[in-house]
């Protein structure tokens, strides 16, 4: 994507060094779907997702394209209330670039 393409090239590393999945974690992917990874992202990266999700959730969507599923609107939902975005890689290139990562699908 070349909009992905000119944010990683503006911005420092996303991720920390990624090692493959050991297979006790392989293990653990099996049976419950999912595997934590501690400082996987950078402290940049974390703090630049994080400024990104309150304009996504205001339906500010840099690509113009919505997401498939957009649970919490502000000035509509309580303030409190659970916040789900169902694909928000498609509605900004900064998410894109961690969702979409070849690093992070390397290590399947």
């Amino acid at each position: 994507c070349r909009h992905v393409a000119t944010v990683a090239a503006k911005r420092a590393p996303v991720f920390n060094r990624i090692a493959p999945f050991s297979a006790a974690e392989r293990s653990a992917f099996e049976t419950d779907g999912f595997v934590v990874r501690e400082d996987l992202l950078t402290l940049a990266a974390c703090d630049h997702l994080r400024a990104r999700f309150d304009p996504l959730f205001r339906g500010e969507f840099p690509t113009g394209v919505y997401p498939d599923e957009w649970h919490w609107r502000e000035g509509i939902s309580k303030p409190d209330s659970f916040r789900e975005m169902v694909n928000a890689w498609k509605c900004c290139p900064h998410v894109a670039e961690v969702a979409r990562s070849p690093h992070l699908g390397a290590l399947a």
